[in-house]
């Protein structure tokens, strides 16, 4: 939780900074919402990515891998976490490494493994983010009861976060991401700990999201779920992308994969 609060406190500073909305670059200015070009990644003699190329627009892109594939140090790349060994990220216009604050301004995020100050109520955490995120106290205040409704939580909204269920808190930590409606969610593993109720919830939800010209990046390895709400997904094998493709273009994902892993 400490880097989805430092990426916020970055960004409060920026806004407070920029009040003006109308220099607010929107994905309509660029053809390829997010850029990425020739990236590497070591951890010393380890390469846990390597020379990877992808464009990705608006919609839902699918990041397909078995685990430790590199699919979250792709993403902390992308969200600034990480600094790449070698090549460029380009988000909405702004290089990763160089404007970070205004990359930031765009991003919404939910790590892997997300932590949460427990002893506080799961309201008062999301009007926290709320105001980091730039919003008064009225504004914080009405979109964290809108974020509450949104992720069915409203009833346990005034209850330490501490006595959440795991499937509560990941939804929680969706709904942090999705404060004030940011351009881009990057979302690693968002259904891992849900019921089989709340996944079809959240992946109607994610499909939704990316309608009106959104990008979410939903990093996963469960294929039937993707499948449903992506339009174009790539396949990553040991830090390279193996294959990318539309999913209008595939008819049996499984085999799909399955045959792109052993060829790659």
């Amino acid at each position: 939780m400490e880097d989805v609060v430092k990426n916020l406190e970055s960004k409060k500073e920026s806004i407070e900074n920029n009040k003006n909305e109308s220099n607010k670059l929107t994905k309509k200015d660029f053809e390829a919402v997010i850029k990425i070009k020739n990236l590497s990644k070591l951890f010393n003699d380890f390469k846990a990515l390597s020379n990877v190329n992808i464009n990705i627009s608006d919609g839902v892109f699918g990041l397909l891998g078995p685990n430790g594939a590199g699919k979250t140090t792709l993403i902390n790349i992308l969200v600034g976490k990480l600094r790449p060994t070698s090549g460029s990220v380009n988000i909405m216009g702004y290089d990763v490494q160089k404007n970070s604050i205004e990359v930031r301004k765009n991003l919404g995020y939910l790590p892997e493994d997300i932590g949460f100050y427990d002893d506080m109520t799961a309201l008062n955490f999301l009007k926290y983010l709320s105001r980091l995120k730039g919003l008064n106290r009225y504004e914080a205040s009405r979109e964290a009861f809108k974020i509450l409704e949104l992720m069915e939580l409203e009833e346990r909204g005034n209850q330490k976060i501490k006595k959440y269920s795991s499937g509560m808190k990941q939804r929680l930590g969706i709904g942090q991401a999705i404060i004030g409606n940011p351009q881009i969610l990057l979302l690693d593993e968002p259904t891992g700990e849900l019921d089989p109720v709340s996944r079809k919830k959240i992946l109607r939800l994610i499909d939704n999201y990316a309608e009106n010209g959104r990008t979410v990046i939903v990093s996963t390895h469960i294929l039937p779920e993707i499948k449903l709400i992506a339009d174009r997904f790539g396949i990553i094998k040991k830090g390279k992308i193996v294959r990318k493709t539309k999913m209008k273009e595939v008819d049996d994902l499984e085999e799909f994969y399955e045959k792109s892993i052993r060829s790659g």
